[in-house]
């Protein structure tokens, strides 16, 4: 899953974050439609051809079952929504009570 936080300055820079979203808390990354990147199913999953957000067997897709998730995302958002924000990638087992298996640095963008 990836996360941004605004750290200054209006909402996070991430499409789909409320407009309420509070600086210093962090969000989980999402599209407009409330669909979350990373999930293999249920209210938030919803896999995109082409590496934007599926899992896949192979190069077959393989939502339920998948070993390799394959996945993309171009932050945007409007032009008022200037400041700092930071993002962070996490690998989170589900399977496994939410265990954290993996995460990247904090990526801080001046925005």
């Amino acid at each position: 899953m990836g996360q941004g936080v605004p750290r200054a300055g209006g909402r996070a820079a991430a499409c789909g974050v409320p407009s309420s979203a509070t600086f210093d808390t962090w969000y989980e990354d999402r599209d407009t439609s409330g669909t979350r990147y990373g999930h293999r199913s249920g209210p938030y999953g919803a896999p995109i051809a082409g590496c934007v957000d599926e899992y896949k067997t192979g190069a077959a897709r393989d939502q339920a079952n998948g070993d390799t998730y394959c996945g993309s995302d171009t932050p945007d958002g409007l032009a008022s929504d200037t400041g700092q924000y930071q993002f962070q990638l996490k690998v989170v087992d589900t399977c496994n009570g939410g265990a954290l298996k993996a995460s990247s640095s904090v990526i801080t963008i001046n925005w």
